[in-house]
């Protein structure tokens, strides 16, 4: 959903409350009752007792353990991976009272949303034949009033192929909880690439999302709000999420949402949060009750410093219990969970029991979790795809990071169609089944029969498929190295080298090498390498995907590579300023000026690239540009145009350009001091002012518009920078910044004077790489001007 999130925003202190006579405190100065425990139907752990209940399936947990699902209905065969019609899934799903089994494996194109919209319905991805099941291009969404839904071994990966601002997956009704959806569990299934939310069921009741895998949303993808692609507002009334594994999330790791109407008890245990970028678990608003228990963090290179030891930022009014999590990196919090608590003003009340919820299973420890999790999260069933076990072994290494397109990671694996086992009565269990466990294969009846165990036959089948005892294979890129540049007047060859193996008990068949989305070579024996020859100019995202001769693959961590075609700079110098991560690139043909860098534009350690011509002071220079493209790839850069005193980082300058996630002012999330610019949270497109005094560390930066509105990234902007000598005194000098979409109405968007008090002065074009984030990833940015002048009278 669009809901903006708070993040740690101005105003939290280190109040809490804690055991009954500060919960007491707490309770009268917020004017709630804290829930009492129950006595009756709860262990110490919380785990229920004495309920003959038949569960979902043999290891289903928590609060929607009890879903029957289609347990007694019909069977739906799904036959083909079209997006509508007969034997498709949006068919299967359209009605009630079925299990929905697969006779197909690959991915699910959609033409438009998806809405489930039946009732006891079980939608059993485990009985694909291959590769499993994908769902892609447009959101999927359980409809209001739906219930008793059993949803195991699916994957819903969004992308960005239809440019929608949709969840991957979703159960709420915007705006309403009625009519209400109750007794859901998602079991095993595994979400990413959305442009909003990957998973977002809140607003329910008697729900468990187990054993699922939660990655990748897409950060500056296209989302109106522009930077977004978040992990997912979770909660409702009696909700358990378990085991699970959030990934490579910007913010909602997940946020615990308010609805008008019900209560939010939450279980949130077991649960592995990795490389959560700018906000940790949140939210949770007048709960009546979340419980945080034995969960792992572990930072990732996307974490922000302050993010890093935060287990809650809890909203106001909520009842928390908080125990028992791990905080890699982190061991005060370990030990005392306390220390991970941003509190909001006005507190929350900290309760001394767990809130009760039903179907509590029993816990782990927060490092057996960790690794219980990364071997069985997600799609497992019929295997594990290669996206999945490229999260979970960067999980496990501590790399990777956020993306803004599935293409950075090679794009949506393949899931290889094999033959579907024999049925003969289309009952959903294979005929060799029946034969063993003494059905008739061409009795459609005895699927729906009950087994001695209480289950049907056809539950039966299903809760005995297992994993393929043959893990993913390995496989890294050792060549080149990340951020490796080609430069040169002709395209260049690149050699790509990656290591390769098989799981044990396995054989290796090939290895795919993928620029982007886009296979550029295979080898199918060591040493694997290709030659990908005459590589274009441009900057792309390096993967490689082994794969096994069983079909199980794994995507390799995506290494960048920048190819920078030199045509000169005629008349103009190209260079860095400062000491840039990547080396930078100018280069001008036709007319059109292409350059490249990274690092940031602030301050007095400025690092950045520079296209600059060297001029005497005096009278008016003015120098204007067509900026035609500009990389939108991180929060906070910037290309533009620039005069500067000289060519030291901490002279004094004057830019005004365009750039994403422009703040206006300066200082980290935790107010302490510094000369990096906070990035807006949604990335949306500004013009910028910058400015250095000759005195000071900290520059200022006015953004443009100066409303909440933003440039049009569909218009062409004209970007034009005035120096004028001021009689007054020599070095004093002023300066104006303007911007236009057809030169001939221009907006003035910054305006200073600044001593300059060197005879020449140096004025051109400037890029940087942008993350404002201050977490250490390094991101390359490209823009091209044309149409320059440069005037001087």
């Amino acid at each position: 959903m669009t809901e903006t999130p708070p993040g740690e925003s101005p105003g939290w202190s280190r109040r809490g409350f804690v055991g009954t006579t500060a919960a007491a405190i707490g309770v009268a100065s917020l004017g709630i009752t804290p829930t009492a425990s129950a006595k009756t139907t709860q262990t110490a752990a919380g785990a229920s007792v004495n309920d003959d209940r038949l569960p979902a399936f043999p290891g289903a947990e928590g609060a929607g353990k009890w879903s029957k699902g289609g347990r007694g209905g019909s069977v739906y065969e799904v036959t083909t991976l079209a997006d509508s019609g007969p034997g498709s899934f949006r068919d299967a799903v359209s009605g009630s009272d079925r299990t929905i089994v697969f006779r197909v494996s690959g991915t699910i194109q959609l033409q438009s949303g998806l809405k489930i919209a039946g009732s006891n319905l079980t939608i059993a991805g485990q009985t694909a034949p291959g590769g499993g099941i994908c769902v892609a291009g447009y959101g999927t969404n359980i409809a209001g009033g739906a219930h008793d839904i059993v949803m195991r071994y699916l994957r819903f990966r969004l992308g960005d192929e239809n440019a929608v601002a949709d969840d991957a997956f979703n159960t709420n009704v915007p705006g309403s909880v009625s009519p209400e959806i109750r007794n859901l569990i998602i079991d095993h299934c595994s979400f990413s690439w959305a442009v909003d939310e990957c998973l977002s069921p809140y607003g329910n009741f008697d729900v468990t999302v187990q054993w699922c895998i939660v990655s990748e949303g897409l950060a500056l993808s296209a989302h109106p709000k522009n930077r977004h692609g978040y992990g997912g507002i979770w909660g409702g009334e009696r909700n358990t999420y378990h085991h699970n594994l959030v990934a490579h999330q910007g913010g909602r790791q997940p946020r615990f949402g308010y609805t008008e109407g019900i209560t939010l008890e939450v279980d949130h245990y077991n649960n592995v949060i990795y490389d959560h970028g700018y906000t940790s678990v949140y939210g949770g608003e007048w709960a009546n009750g979340i419980n945080i228990m034995n969960n792992f963090y572990k930072p990732g290179p996307t974490t922000l410093d302050e993010v890093a030891p935060v287990v809650v930022s809890a909203n106001r009014g909520g009842q928390w219990y908080i125990a028992g999590n791990q905080v890699d990196g982190h061991p005060d919090v370990t030990a005392h969970n306390r220390r991970g608590i941003r509190y909001p003003i006005g507190g929350i009340v900290e309760l001394a029991e767990p809130q009760p919820i039903p179907g509590r299973g029993d816990l782990q420890t927060a490092s057996k979790a960790y690794d219980a999790v990364l071997a069985g999260a997600g799609a497992i069933l019929p295997k594990r795809d290669a996206a999945d076990a490229r999260v979970v072994e960067e999980a496990r290494t501590g790399t990777g990071r956020l993306i803004n397109s599935q293409k950075q990671v090679g794009g949506y694996p393949e899931l290889v169609q094999t033959e579907a086992p024999v049925d003969s009565d289309h009952d959903g269990i294979p005929d060799w089944w029946e034969q063993a466990n003494g059905l008739d294969p061409n009795d459609p009846s005895d699927a729906q029969k009950i087994a001695p165990n209480g289950y049907t036959y056809l539950e039966n089948y299903l809760n005995s498929l297992v994993p393929d005892p043959v893990g993913n294979p390995a496989v890294r890129i050792t060549s080149p190295a990340q951020n490796t540049t080609f430069a040169g007047r002709t395209a260049p060859t690149v050699t790509i080298k990656a290591d390769a193996s098989a799981a044990k008990g396995g054989q290796l068949a090939k290895v795919e090498f993928f620029a982007g989305d886009q296979v550029i070579g295979v080898a199918t024996q060591a040493p694997y390498q290709v030659q990908w020859k005459n590589v274009a100019d441009g900057s792309y995202w390096i993967t490689a995907r082994a794969t096994d001769k069983n079909g199980t693959a794994t995507q390799s961590i995506a290494v960048q590579v920048h190819v920078n075609k030199q045509n000169g700079t005629t008349g103009w110098t190209s260079a860095a300023v400062g000491k840039p991560p990547v080396p930078g690139s100018g280069s001008l043909d036709g007319g059109v000026l292409t350059i490249k860098g990274s690092g940031r534009i602030y301050g007095r350690t400025s690092n950045f690239h520079y296209v600059y011509r060297k001029l005497q002071v005096g009278g008016v220079a003015q120098i204007t540009a067509r900026l035609d493209k500009i990389s939108k790839i991180a929060n906070g850069l910037t290309a533009g145009l620039m005069i500067r005193d000289s060519l030291d980082p901490a002279a004094p300058f004057m830019y005004g350009g365009i750039g994403f996630g422009v703040a206006g002012g300066y200082g980290t999330v935790n107010d302490n001091a510094s000369a990096a610019p906070t990035a807006t949270d949604d990335g949306g497109m500004k013009a910028q002012a910058i400015r250095l005094q000759t005195d000071g560390s900290v520059p200022s930066v006015g953004p443009w518009p100066w409303d909440d509105s933003y440039l049009d990234p569909t218009k062409v902007y004209w970007l034009r920078l005035l120096r004028r000598e001021r009689p007054q005194q020599f070095g004093d000098v002023e300066f104006e910044a303007f911007i236009s979409t057809d030169q001939v109405k221009w907006d003035r968007f910054g305006y200073e004077k600044l001593v300059m008090p060197s005879r020449t002065f140096y004025i051109g074009f400037a890029i940087d790489g942008g993350r404002l984030d201050d977490n250490g990833l390094i991101d390359y940015g490209t823009a091209q001007f044309s149409n320059i002048t440069l005037e001087q009278q």
